[in-house]
């Protein structure tokens, strides 16, 4: 069900597969699906454009860089613990010509595009970390990046739409989110997940040590 509730909040409006049925929109098959609190495999069946498959191609670079870009990809320490903020495609699920989750990640895509946790694994081009999410006082959701206009929201970083999705209380006051930040906390620190990510995928880094530091470029 959480793999079908992240497909509803990308706006995704195909056809999709649940346990080899076939429903005409996810909300077809979150409906009769209800009450069900069991595993399920889900599958997309909406082809993307040919220009999106080629954006999302390539190995899974992300964008094709600017002329003359000179930035290179921010690489992450073994065994160090960071903050990190991804690309948008590595919070959504793969699509037809585009399988990086399928091949790394078993699937299953970041449920939030900024979290942190350590490095658990590396390559040449990726890194593997195990991750959970955390409240942050930030304009911009934590979970889809998208600005947040509600005040009390953005200084624990996630907009209503997104809380309601992970069952995140809404809070309407400063005094109510200071009483209940810990239990916050730790409600926020059970949405985890662990995999694989390309180091071109990592929009931001910052290592968290006593004295937080960019990671290298």
């Amino acid at each position: 069900m959480d793999m079908l509730r992240l497909l509803q909040k990308v706006g995704y409006a195909g056809k999709v597969e649940v346990d080899g049925e076939v429903f005409s929109s996810v909300g077809e098959a979150i409906l009769k699906l209800s009450g069900y609190d069991g595993t399920v495999r889900v599958r997309p069946l909406w082809p993307l454009l040919d220009e999106e498959a080629e954006k999302m191609s390539a190995e899974y670079v992300g964008p094709p860089k600017k002329e003359n870009e000179e930035k290179s990809p921010i690489r992450l320490g073994m065994g160090l613990e960071y903050e990190v903020t991804v690309r948008a495609y590595m919070a959504q699920p793969d699509r037809m010509n585009f399988h990086f989750h399928a091949k790394f990640n078993g699937g299953v895509p970041m449920p939030f595009r900024t979290m942190r946790g350590r490095v658990i694994n590396r390559t040449e081009k990726m890194v593997k970390m195990d991750l959970y999410a955390y409240p942050t006082a930030t304009n911009e959701c934590l979970c889809c990046k998208r600005r947040i206009t509600h005040p009390i929201s953005r200084m624990y970083g996630v907009g209503p739409d997104c809380a309601q999705l992970f069952n995140i209380p809404r809070y309407e006051s400063r005094d109510d989110l200071v009483d209940n930040m810990k239990n916050l906390r730790k409600q926020m620190k059970k949405i985890v997940w662990s995999g694989y990510i390309p180091n071109s995928a990592i929009l931001s880094a910052v290592e968290l040590t006593k004295k937080p530091r960019r990671a290298t470029l």
